[in-house]
């Protein structure tokens, strides 16, 4: 990573990794999950709790259902220690390139539509007043359509800006936009914010 430019921070155990966090506020994080003390999908379930920094686990593990896990408790992408250093390189790059797309100014954290509040910071959704229990995956897909919100998105392009399209099928999209309505709509029979594009994709109204 030294040699691409990057600057890096390393910790060699759970309790240290959420230390080096608080203190550094990295662009991303890249977990070993079989740290010791504190496992790393602890660490990774604290860091979403608090940050949506785009999180790289790394295991010596293949089996699928330790895939999915790993992506069910926050992680951003899985890779085994088994891949190359080019691609280890180009999935960072991809990664922060995508993250930087939905970065927003400093002080200016919070996506606000009617009585609907997104906190990016406190990793919170109110509506009026009201706290809502966004999944990791709806919180992601909210904030693409709050900051994108008047474009029509095609379903591929959701699902790059949200998690990354290494992960899950273009269906999933449709899913996630089904419980997001079921949240934020009076009527999900008849959205009034998340618009379906005929031939396209979605919109979230303007």
């Amino acid at each position: 990573m030294q040699r691409e430019g990057f600057e890096t921070v390393e910790a060699n155990t759970g309790a240290s990794a959420l230390s080096a966090f608080a203190e550094h506020k990295p662009d991303l994080v890249v977990l070993d999950i079989l740290l010791p003390g504190v496992s790393g999908a602890e660490v990774c379930l604290s860091l979403r709790r608090q940050s949506s920094v785009p999180i790289i686990m790394l295991t010596s593990r293949t089996e699928e259902m330790d895939r999915v896990v790993g992506l069910e408790i926050g992680a951003d992408d899985y890779v085994t220690k088994s891949l190359s250093t080019r691609e280890m390189v180009a999935r960072v790059k991809d990664h922060i390139r995508r993250s930087n797309k939905l970065s927003m100014p400093a002080g200016n954290r919070r996506l606000v539509c009617d009585d609907m509040v997104l906190d990016l910071d406190q990793h919170m959704f109110t509506v009026a007043g009201t706290g809502v229990d966004l999944s990791r995956r709806e919180f992601q897909l909210l904030t693409v359509f709050l900051i994108r919100r008047g474009t029509a998105l095609s379903r591929r392009e959701l699902l790059q800006l949200a998690w990354g399209d290494g992960a899950f099928v273009v269906r999933t999209v449709d899913v996630h936009v089904r419980w997001l309505r079921a949240k934020i709509e009076k009527d999900p029979a008849c959205p009034q914010y998340i618009q379906t594009v005929r031939g396209v994709g979605h919109r979230f109204r303007p």
